[in-house]
């Protein structure tokens, strides 16, 4: 009974995915999704320089190959980073992080894509409010609209929590 038990529960490694990205260190995927379309996406960081990362995706087959990757840096951003990962009621795909800036300490970026890793949009907060907004999650809601969970804040508070709305276009609904 107990070889019967242990050689069903065994389990068989299909495949391993090492992303190594341009300094071979310091890449973390922070979130994973599964299409509709039957593949793997994920969403995390990559380190560009000795000290600063870039906003990845990666989506890969059900076989562990990579289809795509996409890296991005905002334009004057020292870090980059996606923190969730969405795939969405449309086909798209949605990842949700935060951007350093020099204004603030961190905005919230939104990047959309479609399947074949072609960029759709990019949100970004760029609050005059509050001097970081971070991101916990993101999901695509069955009315086609994406919610992202989060917080938000000034230098001398802990932060709010925050909910942030947007079409699949890109265009804010509520905040």
């Amino acid at each position: 009974l107990i070889v019967f038990t242990k050689a069903g529960f065994a389990q068989t490694l299909r495949w391993i995915y090492r992303f190594a990205g341009q300094y071979h260190s310091h890449d973390f995927a922070n979130s994973i999704t599964y299409g509709s379309d039957g593949n793997l996406y994920s969403a995390g960081s990559s380190k560009y320089s000795d000290w600063w990362d870039n906003f990845s995706i990666v989506s890969l087959d059900q076989n562990g190959a990579e289809r795509w990757v996409y890296i991005y840096l905002t334009p004057g951003s020292t870090s980059d980073i996606a923190k969730s990962i969405a795939f969405g009621t449309d086909g798209n795909v949605y990842a949700a992080g935060q951007s350093h800036c020099t204004r603030a300490f961190y905005d919230l970026l939104v990047v959309s894509m479609d399947a074949n890793g072609t960029e759709r949009w990019k949100y970004r907060s760029d609050s005059t409010t509050y001097v970081w907004d971070e991101v916990s999650s993101i999901i695509s809601g069955p009315d086609g609209n994406l919610y992202i969970a989060g917080s938000c804040g000034v230098w001398d508070s802990l932060g709010d929590f925050a909910v942030l709305s947007l079409e699949a276009n890109g265009n804010e609904r509520w905040l």
